[in-house]
């Protein structure tokens, strides 16, 4: 019989090799279950090829699921920079497609605009829409009524020839 050559590693192998390089993910519970989810794929021959899977595990993995960072380093850089592409892209209800980091930068970017507008309205710059409603119907009902108080009385919707009351 020849022996059959295989290419990657068992599950034990890549997680050891995960752990090796102090990566996240390096037990073998962590490597059965990136595999479940599709966040790794396995070769033909069933075992892992270690670089593909690094790779795949990177680009796959939400960047605030799990630390993110190697064994040793202190805290965790932030994970992906606003705009910066990572993950496979997901469609939107806008039929865009867009990454799990770019939704990330979004939601940001919107609670910034959000903040903005707060502090705006708190020092005054704005106001709602409904007090300018208000202050525009007051204003004119006001002209509304100066104006029906200055005509004559009695002389209605007649020309003036016909009304005898100047």
């Amino acid at each position: 019989m020849a022996a059959r050559k295989r290419k990657g590693m068992s599950i034990r192998g890549y997680a050891a090799h995960r752990r090796e390089l102090s990566l996240d993910g390096g037990s073998a519970w962590s490597v059965q279950k990136a595999l479940r989810e599709g966040r790794i794929s396995r070769l033909p021959d069933g075992s892992i090829d270690p670089e593909r899977a690094d790779a795949e595990w990177e680009a796959n993995t939400h960047p605030g699921r799990g630390s993110g960072k190697r064994k040793g380093q202190g805290k965790s850089q932030p994970a992906d920079p606003p705009g910066a592409e990572s993950g496979p892209a997901a469609p939107s209800p806008e039929g865009k497609r867009f990454t799990y980091a770019s939704a990330r930068a979004r939601l940001e970017e919107w609670k910034a605009r959000k903040a903005e507008l707060e502090y705006r309205r708190l020092a005054g710059e704005l106001t709602s829409v409904a007090e300018v409603e208000r202050a525009t119907f007051n204003y004119h009902r006001t002209l509304r009524e100066q104006i029906l108080a200055s005509r004559p009385r009695g002389c209605g919707v007649y020309p003036a020839a016909q009304c005898t009351q100047h």
